[in-house]
């Protein structure tokens, strides 16, 4: 009787286990470190060069260097580039709350960071920390996309923390899009709406469909197209939703 007591709990941890497993798979179908490297690779992004175009060091950084048991190959670049994508992509998916996304100076404040549990020194490697907002030690445009990625398949709303003014959507000096506007166009590409309440700016996801459906090969896609218009590919981010104080902002520069 009790061996039977213990196989029928121990069948029904087996059971709960694997109904767990299901809803992990469920949702990361959309995603997974497959569909990164296949992205990646059809980008053209398989090279021995280093793809990084920022690093806090020349390492990766621990976490994922202990992952290799055997030592790490001199011509790791394209697995290092996936191995992020992935972890600020998983770290986007299973946090909760709204995303932050601006520059780095508004967002990288200790009392905002603090909410997401991410101290000084901290990066997104940590287990502890929530994806919310981007902190890591290396960064590409991929990264930032695919951690932006994290948030719009769990379809969750996007406060802009910085001002929505020309200054921190194009580079004017050397003609490129900066990383907010990068953010912004994806976001309404993939079924997002800018809404405004009080004075900040929110995307909210209107189209569960074409969000669902975003991946890395779209959204670099898109900003080739986006980058071809120039300046004018930021104008249609400045015309609706600037109203008030942005654009008391934009007409003048000097209260940026």
């Amino acid at each position: 009787m009790l061996n039977a007591v213990y196989l029928l709990g121990n069948d029904y941890v087996i059971y709960v286990t694997n109904i767990i497993n299901e809803i992990r798979l469920s949702l990361l179908k959309i995603f997974n470190q497959v569909t990164i490297m296949r992205d990646l690779e059809s980008l053209g992004l398989k090279t021995k060069e280093n793809m990084f175009l920022w690093e806090e060091n020349a390492e990766v950084h621990p976490h994922l260097k202990a992952c290799y048991p055997y030592g790490m190959g001199k011509d790791n670049n394209f697995n290092n580039l996936a191995e992020y994508c992935w972890q600020v992509y998983k770290k986007s998916k299973f946090s909760y709350g709204p995303m932050r996304i601006g520059r780095a100076s508004d967002l990288w404040k200790p009392e905002i960071l603090a909410k997401y549990c991410i101290a000084k020194g901290d990066t997104l490697w940590a287990k502890h920390t929530r994806g919310n907002i981007l902190v890591m030690d290396k960064w590409a445009a991929t990264v930032n996309d695919a951690w932006v990625l994290g948030g719009i398949h769990r379809y969750a709303d996007f406060h802009l923390m910085s001002y929505l003014s020309p200054g921190n959507l194009w580079n004017y000096e050397c003609a490129y899009h900066i990383v907010t506007a990068r953010e912004i166009l994806g976001l309404l590409n993939f079924g997002y709406e800018m809404t405004r309440q009080s004075n900040t700016i929110i995307l909210k996801c209107m189209r569960r469909d074409l969000a669902s459906n975003a991946d890395l090969r779209a959204y670099a896609s898109l900003m080739k197209k986006e980058a071809a218009l120039g300046t004018s590919s930021i104008n249609k981010l400045l015309t609706e939703p600037v109203k008030g104080l942005y654009r008391d902002i934009i007409q003048n520069p000097a209260r940026r």
